[in-house]
Order: C-alpha cells, then structure tokens, then sequence
C-alpha cells in the first residue's frame, strides 16, 4: 500500500516538472523570439550608408531612389520580421537585377555589404558608347550592340552610326541586331577601316533582308552588305578596286564581290 503512495506521489511531482519544463521553454523561445525581433530592427543592423559611385550616365539621385524603393517594395513579411533595411535579409542578387533592368546604361552591378559600419556599397560598371542608331531620333549602343541611352543627331565622320530607313523598333537594353548580324556588323566596321574607307556611318534600307550600305559619296562607290555574311574575305580585292569603281561594290553574297 505504501509503495502505492509513493509511486503516484512520484507521478504526480513528474507531471509538475514536465509542466514546469513546458512553461519554461514557452517563456523561453517567446523571449528568444522577441529578442529577436526587436534585435534585428535595431539599429545594429539597418543599413545606415548606401554608397554610389560617380556616374555620367545616370543620375546617383535616380539609383538612390531606387534602392529605396527597392527597400520599400520588400514583402509584408521579410519587413515585419527583419526591417525593410536589414543588412542580411537584403538579397544582393536581387537588387543588382533590378538596377540593370531599370537602368540600361549600366552594364555590371556589383554589391559589397559593410556589416560593421552598416554600408551598402554598390559598384556600377557604365556602358561605353561604341555607335549611334539613328531614324526618327538617335540612342547610343555599346560594343556588345545593346541600345542604352538617347543621343543627339551628329554629323561628321568619326563616330560611329546607323542611319534606319527601314522603321526598325530599337528600345532602351536591347540588342539592335541578332547576335550574328552585331558580329557581323563589327566586322563591317573592322572592313571599313581596313580599307581605310572616309565614313563611318551605315545605311538599313531593308530590315528583313538585313543589308546596310554606305551612304552615296561623290567619287565613290555605295558598298553593299548583309548582315549575314562576315566581309573580311574582301579587303585585299576592295582596295584593289575601289579607285576604279565609281558606282558600287556588292559584298551581299558570300564570298562573291560584283562591282561596277
């Protein structure tokens, strides 16, 4: 009988302890929780300093802006747990692909988080200008042949241009060519020079056949190109001929040279 007693005794203070635990680890894990919360929206660790590096293409105002709405844009929840400044929840991957998408004159964004001064400092690589596309208005494009940014009509014969005729669309971070036809475009250019030829600057007449030619010059011929064919093949007999003809030069077909 005894030992009865004792034995529910013994299950009655168990039950207690496995209460006490319960409770314990309850009040812990809400301090625990709360401790963190507050931790993470303190200061210690909100970014307090975005750093922008000097910029000609783009306003630093604009990319500030934008990195704060970036901020501001975080989902509901990452803001209520972290801050929607928080050094660690931020996804650099994220940030930087929203810049480039945004911003079509930057070409490279890279992005360095200072965890003991609380910084952001982002990097940003520009597009160089290569050339001008040019119709109803003009845009620069790089030497990957990606418009990026509104230009002025220019005259003269060192930069770099493409005068459509065709009503070709070319938006803002896009590519003004396939990637055959800018490879084959850069070569044209490459040929130009080679020859040593006086303009710089391409006619698109058509763009489904993809031909450019060079505009009409007094005493010269009009070469004729395709954007499909590489016209390196033509350097040597060109600067043969090129004093001879006065009317054209056709490099449209590959490896075949018709002048007259």
């Amino acid at each position: 009988m005894l030992d009865y007693v004792a034995s529910k005794s013994e299950a009655v203070r168990a039950k207690k302890r496995r209460k006490v635990f319960f409770y314990v680890g309850i009040l812990t894990l809400i301090v625990l929780v709360v401790g963190f919360f507050f931790l993470m929206h303190s200061t210690a660790f909100q970014i307090q300093d975005i750093r922008l590096p000097d910029t000609h293409s783009i306003a630093q105002s604009d990319v500030q802006r934008h990195v704060e709405e970036f901020f501001a844009k975080q989902s509901a929840f990452t803001t209520w747990l972290f801050g929607n400044r928080n050094i660690f929840a931020l996804k650099s991957e994220k940030l930087s692909a929203s810049l480039l998408e945004t911003f079509p004159p930057i070409k490279d964004v890279q992005i360095e988080k200072g965890i003991r001064d609380r910084s952001l400092s982002i990097n940003i690589t520009e597009r160089e200008k290569f050339g001008l596309w040019c119709a109803t208005s003009c845009v620069w494009f790089d030497e990957n042949g990606i418009a990026f940014q509104d230009g002025l009509q220019t005259e003269g014969n060192l930069i770099y241009r493409i005068h459509d005729l065709s009503g070709k669309a070319v938006q803002l971070g896009t590519h003004i060519f396939p990637e055959y036809g800018l490879q084959n475009l850069f070569h044209i250019y490459d040929f130009l020079e080679q020859i040593n030829w006086t303009t710089k600057t391409l006619i698109l007449e058509n763009e489904i056949l993809e031909e450019l030619r060079t505009p009409s010059i007094q005493g010269s011929p009009v070469i004729y190109f395709n954007l499909t064919n590489n016209p390196l093949y033509a350097v040597d007999s060109v600067r043969d001929i090129q004093t001879s003809v006065t009317e054209y030069i056709d490099l449209r077909v590959e490896s075949r040279i018709y002048y007259k």
